[in-house]
């Protein structure tokens, strides 16, 4: 080994090259070589022989939020780097729970995660109405079953009233959290019906 050569920097190197680094202890590694050193991008990447926009890329995984860090290490199989830095460009936080359910099921490919990051709120601008109108034909179907039941007691119906209301509840939850920045975003009317 020459003797200008930074041991910390050799070692680094030699960890870039095994395959089993997980992304985050990869990016935690280079930020905090980056910081000590007190090294710009452009001179870190040519230290490590890598481009400047691989290298901030793989660094914006050690700025993950502590909870998500932590729930991805105990992901069943290992994310990614490109996977983790498609997830980290998504900011919408119903795309970006959704994506992160599914990488921790290991069903998340890159490909879908740049699906997903490119398509944005497009890819969920129904599925809120989907979702309401399904549950509306379920919960209409269990009221018509109650209401053709011999002895259907008021207490059935009233714990049915109280059902509507909690859809309703949900759907107006729905529509203010995940489809109020959605232009032409869809109404939801349950329009169910409790009386006999």
């Amino acid at each position: 080994m020459p003797p200008n050569t930074d041991i910390e920097v050799v070692r680094l190197v030699e960890q870039l090259v095994r395959q089993d680094l997980h992304p985050i202890d990869e990016a935690n590694a280079l930020a905090n070589l980056k910081a000590k050193r007190g090294l710009k991008n452009v001179g870190l990447a040519a230290i490590i022989g890598v481009s400047v926009a691989h290298l901030t890329s793989t660094l914006s995984i050690a700025k993950l939020p502590p909870d998500e860090r932590k729930a991805i290490f105990g992901f069943a199989q290992t994310p990614s780097r490109d996977l983790l830095i498609e997830f980290i460009r998504v900011k919408d936080p119903v795309i970006r729970q959704s994506m992160f359910e599914e990488m921790g099921r290991g069903t998340l490919t890159r490909d879908a995660a740049r699906k997903f990051r490119k398509e944005g709120r497009e890819a969920y601008r129904n599925a809120p109405d989907q979702l309401i109108h399904k549950s509306k034909r379920h919960l209409q179907a269990a009221l018509d079953a109650l209401r053709a039941m011999p002895n259907s007691s008021e207490a059935i119906m009233g714990e049915l009233a109280a059902l509507q209301a909690n859809a309703e509840t949900i759907s107006t939850m729905l529509r203010a959290s995940a489809c109020s920045p959605i232009v032409g975003a869809p109404t939801f009317d349950l329009g169910l019906t409790t009386s006999p």
